[in-house]
């Protein structure tokens, strides 16, 4: 049985250490929820917003989730390279090819993604 950890805002604090040297090989995308599998023991599933920014170039947000896979799908087979909190409720994950994508946490009494890695649970 996992160790299910709930918080209701990731924060500075919160160590997103794992992520780390995370190589994504999968992803799956449902009308309104997208998972991200890196290994064996770490996702993230995902019924939010998120952005895609490419550099510094301004991000694209994406309310579809479908409308982000043409973006998300050459981060396939790529390491996290950086994993931060930003600012309320929100993951930035940087990939090896200065792609960032931040999931954000901001629908009001809803759960909006929830990572999995190893024994624990974090749903935001």
């Amino acid at each position: 049985m996992k160790a299910v950890q709930i918080v209701k805002d990731i924060n500075s604090e919160t160590d997103l250490s794992f992520f780390v040297g995370e190589e994504l090989t999968g992803l799956l995308f449902g009308r309104h929820h997208l998972i991200f599998h890196f290994g064996d023991d770490v996702s993230i599933g995902i019924e939010s917003e998120i952005e895609v920014r490419v550099g510094n170039a301004p991000g694209v947000r994406f309310l579809d989730l479908i409308d982000s896979s043409q973006h998300l799908v050459k981060l396939l087979a790529l390491k996290i390279i950086y994993a931060k909190h930003e600012m309320p409720y929100t993951l930035a994950l940087t990939f090896e090819n200065s792609v960032t994508v931040r999931v954000f946490g901001d629908v009001y009494g809803y759960e909006s993604y929830q990572i999995n890695f190893g024994d624990n649970v974090i749903v935001v």
